[in-house]
Formats: C-alpha cells, sequence, structure tokens
C-alpha cells in the first residue's frame, strides 16, 4: 500500500487522540520507544505539529509515494566526518591509485561498504571522508554505481520531468537547466544523498522499493542459473 504524502498524516493518525499520547501510542508497537516524539514535545510542540516526528518514530515513511523528488529546503548542510590526526608517516598502497581508478572501483561498492573501508585506518578515513572526494564519490554511485536509485527511471512515464524542478533547486546557477542536474558538477552530491537518506520520506520508500527489486532480480538469476545447470545435466 502506498499513500501520497500529502494524506498520509490524517490517514494513520485520524483516530488517535494526541491529547492523550501514552494511549494513543498503546496502538503501535514502539521497540525502540519515541525518541524523536520526546525531544518535539520538549521543544514545544503540540497536537498535528506532533506528525513528523511520530512519522520518524513509527517509520511511516515506507507507505510513501516513492516519486517525489525533494526540494532544497532553506538550511540544508552536508555530512560531516571527523578529521584524524595521525604521526604515521606510511600511506596504504590503495590511496597511492589514481583517483579515478579509486572511483571505478568503489562504484562496484556500496556506500557503507565503502565507509567501512574508510575504518580501517586514519589514513583511509581522511582520503574518503574529505569533502572533495566524498562529493566525487557520490557523484560516481549515483550516476553509474549503488545510489542510482535516486535517478529518476526514464521507463517510468513523466518521471524525469517530475524530478528536474526540485533536483534543479540544488544547483545555485541556471546554467545547466537543460540538462540532467546530476551531470552538473555544481551539484551538492554529499549534501543531497544525505538528505535523501536521512530526511526525505519518498526517497526512503524509493531506497526500499529499489533493494525489493534487487532482492527478486537475484532470486530470478539464481533460479535461471540453476535452470540452465539441469538443464545441461540433462544433455
Amino acid at each position: 500500500m502506498i499513500l501520497s504524502r500529502s494524506h498520509f498524516s490524517d490517514y494513520l493518525f485520524a483516530e488517535c487522540d494526541l491529547q492523550d499520547l501514552p494511549g494513543a501510542l498503546d496502538e503501535f508497537c514502539l521497540p525502540e520507544g519515541v525518541p524523536h516524539l520526546a525531544e518535539a514535545i520538549a521543544q514545544g510542540f503540540r497536537n498535528e505539529s506532533l506528525h513528523p516526528a511520530l512519522h520518524r518514530d513509527l517509520q511511516t515513511w515506507i507507505f510513501e509515494t516513492p516519486d517525489v523528488w525533494p526540494k532544497c529546503p532553506k538550511n540544508v548542510y552536508p555530512p560531516t566526518f571527523w578529521v584524524f590526526t595521525t604521526s604515521a608517516s606510511v600511506t596504504p598502497n590503495m590511496l597511492t591509485l589514481p583517483v579515478e581508478v579509486l572511483l571505478e572501483i568503489f562504484s562496484l561498492l556500496d556506500l557503507i561498504d565503502v565507509l567501512n573501508i574508510s575504518s580501517t585506518c586514519t589514513a583511509s578515513r581522511n582520503f574518503i571522508t574529505n569533502s572533495e572526494f566524498f562529493s566525487m564519490l557520490v557523484r560516481e554511485l549515483i550516476n553509474h554505481g549503488s545510489l542510482c536509485w535516486v535517478k529518476p527511471c526514464p521507463l517510468v512515464k513523466g518521471e524525469v520531468e517530475q524530478a528536474h524542478e526540485p533536483l534543479l533547486s540544488w544547483i545555485q546557477s541556471n546554467e545547466s537547466i537543460q540538462l540532467d542536474p546530476f551531470t552538473s558538477v555544481e551539484f551538492p552530491f554529499s549534501t543531497f544523498i544525505r538528505y535523501c537518506l536521512v530526511e526525505s520520506a519518498s526517497m526512503k520508500s524509493r531506497r526500499r522499493l529499489f533493494g525489493n527489486v534487487k532482492q527478486i532480480q537475484g532470486w530470478w538469476d539464481v533460479y535461471w542459473a540453476e535452470k540452465d545447470t539441469d538443464q545441461t545435466g540433462k544433455e
């Protein structure tokens, strides 16, 4: 079931009495508690203004329509990483490769795998999480790797046109207005992907559905591989 973002909160919380939050939350299974709701209440939010916090705690983004690309908000920040100092003069062999080669290798991995590689030593951490390199990495993953799910699909009618204007809002100038925003060097790739992964309910839903499709594709590949093996054995 996929519901539109604009009507989902009304649907989900229509029968909940937000004046009696403990009673309302008894209707849901919340093993990890409601940290976002607690923070929102502490900040003074009440009634319908608590909906965004409830969405995050209840993980209702899984029901969101996966085709609402976020426009660039007023206050948005790139991901930040700790910079570690080291006295070691030894550079890992991997980091002696040309940047183009490293990007080609990392494009075959998931972003979380690359970040895991960065945790192997201080030099790798500082190199991979360097803002310039990390932005190039995310650009490569979006255009040719595991983050391709964030791009509109040309095979879905109207999706490219629907995504164009929101994506252009992330670019400061209008020089690339006729181009795919993801090909622009001015596009803030690391800032955008952080927002999609953390803040955008629609993009998080899109990522989940993409994962489901890839899983089904994997099963299908295994099925045909086993079928071909059986056919070869019979021959």
